[in-house]
C-alpha cells in the first residue's frame, strides 16, 4: 500500500497500476 501513495505522490495516479495495487 506504501507503493500507491507513493505512485500517487509522484503523480502517477493515473496510472491503473496504483489502483490495482491500491484495490488488491
Amino acid at each position: 500500500m506504501k507503493a500507491a501513495i507513493r505512485l500517487q505522490n509522484h503523480g502517477c495516479a493515473n496510472h491503473p497500476y496504483w489502483y490495482i495495487l491500491y484495490n488488491r
